[in-house]
């Protein structure tokens, strides 16, 4: 289990899964480009909003499929709902303090250009 935060706290999220780099990426569309998040990929059911459900704000662009969240405080995108994979969720590595993107060797690159 891993708990993911935005800066300023308001927003925390229980991550229910052993361990969240069995599978991240970026992706190289042209907002997670801009964005320059790690993503770790969970299955819906492994996420959990603890507090500051009421602080999320949601945008989507596009063909307004997936649907990015991020804290309404402090700017920080926490987790999107994948439209290529439906079942699941990104959740963003650099909210788990237990997680340093930093010593990922190689990460995966979605080609989010081609969708």
């Amino acid at each position: 289990m891993y708990i993911l935060e935005c800066h300023c706290k308001k927003v925390k999220i229980q991550i229910n899964t052993k361990d969240v780099l069995e599978d991240y990426t970026r992706c190289d569309c042209s907002f997670c480009i801009k964005r320059g998040a790690v993503m770790g990929v969970i299955l819906i059911e492994n996420l959990k909003i603890l507090s500051g459900e009421n602080n999320l704000s949601l945008y989507k662009f596009g063909k307004n499929q997936a649907k990015h969240y991020f804290c309404s405080s402090c700017g920080i995108y926490t987790h999107h709902r994948s439209f290529t994979s439906p079942n699941k969720y990104c959740i963003n590595l650099g909210c788990i303090d237990k997680v340093d993107c930093f010593k990922l060797k190689t990460i995966p690159i979605f080609d989010g250009k081609k969708i």
